[in-house]
């Protein structure tokens, strides 16, 4: 079928800037004796940290460290500066935030894999292997910028931990100050700058309520997106929703060390004939894409 005239260009990319948590301008030129760097200035404003820092002085023992900021209201810049010192040899603490790893915790730290720890009294927490400090980081969805909401869409644990780990969530309904919209967004550094990079944009501003509510129940559903589709009609929703459990059910068995599931972006909506019979009234079809073609 014939993309709609209307949609714009998939391949569109659109870069939304995440403004820093701290001021830069208040960051020093110089920590522990050690000139920051115009990269390490911009990933202190974001809540990350810093590059390795070699040959620091800490309270006059030279050492190599990378610095945070965490805030602190008490002081004029609104933040104070910590450190993590580069450790001899990786050790992974059995407890990090009252939650005790489990062995697959454990072995995947180990092998470089980022783990998510929810509910702990600090909110979901995200850790990794830092290979220059040979010791693990811990990251909050603050600090690796994640929302709760984007778009006046509610993230999922499944939305976040695809973004903290740098990849996209597949296409969902968003609101913008000029409408509805469908779109892909990961967030990436350009420029120096960290941000949102809305990818696939279709039909910015120009869906009707009675399309969004059709498309947001098909895309922003809370247990996930439907995939494995060819096309939606509303003749077809009570299969898919079957096709959907049994999809989730099966998923539930899968390993971690599968490969992820593919990303399908939309491509084309509208109404059109029941299976391109003139014939037949109009209903409502959708078409994605994934890497091998359309759907």
């Amino acid at each position: 079928m014939e993309q709609n005239s209307r949609n714009e260009s998939p391949e569109k990319k659109e870069f939304q800037e995440i403004p820093d948590i701290y001021d830069r301008d208040k960051i020093p030129s110089e920590i522990y004796g050690v000139k920051l760097t115009n990269t390490d200035k911009a990933k202190l404003a974001q809540g990350e940290y810093s590059t390795l820092l070699e040959n620091a002085d800490i309270n006059g023992t030279v050492k190599d460290v990378k610095l945070k900021l965490v805030p602190d209201n008490n002081t004029p810049e609104g933040f104070k500066i910590a450190h993590k010192e580069k450790k001899n040899e990786l050790v992974i603490d059995p407890v990090i935030a009252n939650k005790k790893l489990t062995e697959e915790q454990k072995k995947d730290l180990e092998e470089g894999k980022q783990i998510s720890l929810s509910e702990t009294k600090f909110g979901n927490l995200y850790l990794k292997v830092d290979k220059q400090l040979n010791d693990v980081t811990v990251m909050t969805e603050k600090d690796l910028r994640i929302p709760q909401e984007l778009g006046n869409y509610q993230l999922t644990q499944k939305d976040k931990d695809a973004l903290a780990k740098g990849n996209k969530i597949g296409t969902r309904l968003f609101q913008g100050e000029n409408g509805y919209f469908l779109a892909n967004v990961s967030i990436i550094e350009k420029d120096g700058k960290k941000g949102f990079e809305w990818s696939n944009v279709i039909d910015k501003g120009r869906l009707s309520e009675k399309e969004a509510e059709y498309l947001r129940d098909k895309f922003n559903r809370p247990k996930g997106v439907i995939n494995d589709i060819a096309s939606i009609s509303q003749n077809g929703i009570q299969q898919e929703r079957q096709n959907e459990k049994e999809t989730e059910k099966n998923s539930d068995k899968e390993k971690v060390t599968q490969p992820k599931e593919p990303i399908y972006t939309l491509v084309d909506h509208g109404a059109a004939p029941y299976k391109n019979d003139k014939k037949n009234e109009n209903s409502y079809f959708v078409t994605v894409e994934n890497q091998e073609g359309y759907k």
